[in-house]
């Protein structure tokens, strides 16, 4: 499995606009294939620092999804990005 980390940096005062495209981003997510899971995160609400943790099937099935979501979020809250965002992408080891 992979999981794909979005971070960004929205400023203070956007903890509504975070959630709101949090709560979208997951309503197309979890119909995409090969998702497996989704968290969103406030890492600092004062600093205004926001990310997501997406978990799926195959490095293949998370890059397709990164295609889709990645144009979709900057289309709709990319000009209120501080920094551009930071997006990591790891296997994930499952311990026997």
């Amino acid at each position: 499995m992979q999981a794909r980390l979005f971070m960004m940096t929205l400023g203070p005062g956007m903890r509504d606009v975070a959630t709101a495209i949090a709560n979208e981003a997951y309503q197309t997510s979890k119909g995409m294939p090969g998702f497996v899971s989704a968290t969103y995160m406030i890492f600092d609400e004062a600093g205004g620092e926001y990310g997501s943790l997406t978990v799926w099937k195959t490095e293949a099935d998370a890059n397709a999804a990164a295609e889709k979501l990645t144009p979709w979020v900057m289309q709709k809250i990319g000009d209120k990005f501080k920094s551009p965002p930071v997006i990591r992408l790891a296997e994930i080891h499952e311990p026997a």
